[in-house]
């Protein structure tokens, strides 16, 4: 992490904001704000019509595009000037979140990398939220195996049962990472990858104890460990206790990125629905031959039972620890 803090990654659709939250779109010089992200920053946000640049109630502008002159018509060095302003604005108001959009990259006709790269040059404060694509960017490109983890939150379990699950899962993350046969050989190094990126879901139980796990394993192998917290809400702690709260910000602030699925509160985000979006998200990113998920259930019917039904659907592949039976099942092209 090239700022000394996870990169927080927007929501894949934003419709409304927190009202300590700022949108940042890209503008025009003529500030007509008429499509895409600048039409929702005109009539959701503030923004003011003929203001090209900076704070405009709840969206600050930038311009990325010359109307008389058409695309890639702002230099580089002048949309990176207006981004360091903005970088300025957000360290000295630490209140507020600035959701970034992928500004210059539609109409204006940069690339993500393009825009990616000026962005690399500073040092963010952590209330600017990036888009993936940014993201993706900014972390150097290697071959990526990607493992995500679905499982049983923690009031399914006795203090027993749940010492054996956790050395349960902590061995099918090791075998992630390592071939079965012996530990002295790397699976997936031996596959050809150079980065292992975990996804958890960071409900409290397997999610959070998987991220528990992968933060001790990231010095144990010769293979870059990244890990990704897909968080459903930005309240997903609001009931938890004061201990949970604690160990779950400070989990948040181990790991390397943060992808909001709603950036509103969770009954504003939608209540089940946001829970279901979460998992559809997460199991997206597992689509490549030997990308996985493990999921540690007790055979019910709930949340987790349908994240594995939707995977499998979609031919992920899937390994299950039945902790009830203590048995191993797997899904997909093994």
């Amino acid at each position: 992490m090239s700022n000394n803090h996870p990169y927080k990654i927007i929501p894949d659709r934003i419709t409304k904001l927190a009202s300590y939250q700022i949108f940042v779109f890209g503008s025009n010089t003529e500030g007509r704000h008429g499509a895409g992200s600048a039409l929702f920053a005109r009539q959701y946000c503030n923004a003011e019509c003929g203001n090209p640049q900076g704070r405009q109630g709840q969206s600050w502008a930038i311009a990325t595009k010359d109307l008389s002159k058409g695309i890639r018509s702002i230099p580089l060095l002048q949309i990176k000037s207006q981004i360091e302003k903005l970088v300025e604005y957000a360290n000295t108001h630490s209140e507020l979140e600035f959701l970034t959009t992928r500004i210059g990259c539609n109409l204006a006709g940069y690339t993500d990398l393009e825009i990616a790269s000026l962005i690399g040059n500073f040092n963010l404060p952590p209330n600017i939220w990036l888009p993936q694509e940014f993201v993706d960017c900014l972390i150097e490109d290697k071959p990526t195996l990607k493992v995500a983890f679905m499982g049983n939150r923690h009031q399914k379990f006795d203090e027993s049962r749940w010492k054996q699950v956790r050395s349960r899962l902590e061995g099918m993350i090791v075998r992630a990472c390592v071939r079965e046969a012996t530990l002295q050989e790397y699976r997936a190094l031996e596959w050809g990858y150079k980065r292992i990126q975990f996804y958890s879901g960071m409900a409290l139980g397997v999610d959070t104890t998987a991220v528990e796990i992968i933060l001790g394993l990231k010095d144990k192998y010769p293979i870059e460990i990244n890990l990704t917290a897909v968080v459903l809400c930005t309240n997903q702690d609001a009931k938890w206790n004061n201990l949970d709260k604690q160990k779950y910000h400070w989990l948040l602030s181990q790991c390397d990125a943060i992808k909001f699925v709603s950036n509103l509160p969770y009954q504003e985000a939608g209540g089940i629905k946001c829970l279901n979006a979460r998992n559809r998200w997460i199991i997206n990113q597992i689509k490549n031959v030997h990308d996985m998920m493990i999921a540690i259930w007790d055979g019910q019917p709930g949340g987790t039972a349908n994240c594995i039904a939707d995977a499998t659907k979609l031919n992920r592949r899937v390994i299950i620890y039945n902790w009830v039976t203590s048995t191993y099942q797997k899904f997909g092209n093994w």
